[in-house]
């Protein structure tokens, strides 16, 4: 699948391109996908979801065939500090599905 962020805005965690983008941006992102009607896979893994993927080959695949992975979770931020290229912000699950509900209620997306 073709990730809709440039490596320029990810960071390698353990051999997962995570997005350094922040949470607006991601929303926009998934908002763009929806107008444009092109399918979207958002992978919202913590840390013990990158370090699972490391052992488990099907796993790692499915994060990777990802069109956007978001940080969820402080861990994954310090690991883009520790690896000089800093994430913006954690994007939590939770929190992400919120906000892009409220803004598909703006827009009318069904």
């Amino acid at each position: 699948m073709e990730s809709f962020v440039s490596t320029d805005s990810t960071v390698d965690i353990l051999g997962i391109e995570v997005s350094r983008l922040p949470m607006r941006s991601i929303i926009d992102l998934i908002c763009a996908s929806i107008e444009e009607a092109e399918k979207l896979f958002v992978a919202v893994p913590n840390l013990f979801c990158i370090t699972e993927a490391k052992r488990d080959s099907e796993f790692k695949m499915a994060l990777t065939s990802a069109n956007i992975v978001v940080p969820d979770g402080i861990p994954l931020v310090w690991a883009s500090y520790i690896l000089g290229k800093k994430v913006s912000e954690k994007v939590c699950g939770p929190d992400l599905f919120e906000f892009m509900n409220l803004r598909a209620a703006e827009r009318g997306y069904t």
